[in-house]
């Protein structure tokens, strides 16, 4: 089994059905959304939990692609 922290990034939407017993956050206060608040990520490590089946899985090299890309959303570049 592979302990590598995995990323799911997910619609907002889907917040309030995320059990967070299976993910490293705590509850929807400690999520990270986009700028939009249309998005946010869990991380899990292990086995990947049976309600983020089917979706994107980043590892972290990705994941900080993603989230430091500027015309991704996740920030703001300050001038």
């Amino acid at each position: 089994m592979s302990f590598e922290r995995k990323y799911v990034i997910l619609g907002i939407n889907e917040l309030d059905n995320l059990d967070f017993s299976k993910v490293m956050e705590d509850s929807a206060e400690t999520i990270r959304k986009n700028l939009a608040e249309t998005q946010f990520f869990v991380k899990f490590t292990g086995t990947i939990p049976e309600q983020l089946e089917g979706k994107d899985t980043y590892n972290h090299t990705d994941i900080m692609s993603i989230l430091n890309d500027p015309s991704g959303g996740w920030f703001e570049e300050l001038n």
